[in-house]
């Protein structure tokens, strides 16, 4: 069975996911062309005032115009608009010339020019970065078979969070509760750390977090406390992160 094709991303949906606008906002500044984003943005945030808001719509509408619509952006030769698109902006507001409050067809008519630069040809060259396809699932199997690999031999804050929270986090805990089982565990360590790494401090205080995480679930209120062991293990630690905080 053939997989249905997936709906094509457009400036709307980025817009909408704010994780996904601010990967955009930095791909664009990092290419100089946020201006087209925050352009498009700050007129439809003035469609979205109600038209009740009169004073405040003529307010905004002015400074749009002073911002946007000049010969340095939206009516000039850097225009993401080309001379016709200029030329419908401006007959927009049903005038040869924009005056300092133009009309709201003059807003959403250059809107869409921006909109059509935007999605043409720096939303298309976002959506094909590898940052987003691996963000969005789109990365081929071949790199998320390759990456896999690679998570294997790294330890990472996330990939941490996740064991501490695995079956195999419960076995191992269960393992080092043996003196025996510690004690290799403690010398494989050794091998494989530095010469100012602590293990057994690093092993204490993560078999104490465990003890912790397991109280916690009988007993609400231990959330609050840190146990004096944890503190101790701490500012033994090789984690020079924890003892700094530890200290403050």
């Amino acid at each position: 069975m053939t997989p249905s094709p997936r709906r094509a991303v457009g400036l709307n949906d980025i817009v909408s996911d704010p994780n996904e606008l601010e990967h955009f906002k930095m791909f664009l500044n990092e290419r100089k062309a946020a201006q087209h984003l925050m352009c498009w943005m700050e007129i439809e945030a003035f469609r979205g005032i109600p038209s009740k808001e009169r004073h405040l719509r003529d307010l905004r509408a002015r400074q749009l115009r002073e911002k946007y619509f000049t010969r340095q952006y939206l009516l000039g030769p850097k225009s993401p608009a080309g001379r016709e698109a200029q030329r419908q902006i401006v007959a927009a507001g049903g005038r040869d010339r924009l005056p300092s409050r133009p009309k709201t067809p003059v807003f959403r008519e250059a809107q869409k020019h921006v909109q059509a630069k935007l999605e043409k040809k720096w939303l298309a060259e976002f959506l094909d970065t590898p940052e987003y396809k691996a963000r969005s699932g789109l990365a081929t199997e071949r790199d998320e078979q390759e990456e896999e690999g690679r998570g294997r031999h790294r330890v990472t804050v996330n990939s941490d969070l996740r064991f501490a929270q695995s079956h195999e986090a419960l076995l191992l805990c269960k393992a080092l509760q043996k003196e025996s089982s510690r004690e290799l565990f403690l010398s494989f360590l050794s091998v494989r750390g530095t010469s100012d790494t602590n293990c057994k401090a690093d092993v204490e205080f993560w078999l104490e977090v465990q003890r912790y995480k397991v109280n916690c679930c009988y007993d609400s209120h231990l959330v609050t406390l840190v146990p004096q062991d944890h503190c101790e293990c701490l500012t033994q630690s090789s984690l020079l992160c924890c003892r700094e905080l530890i200290h403050t």
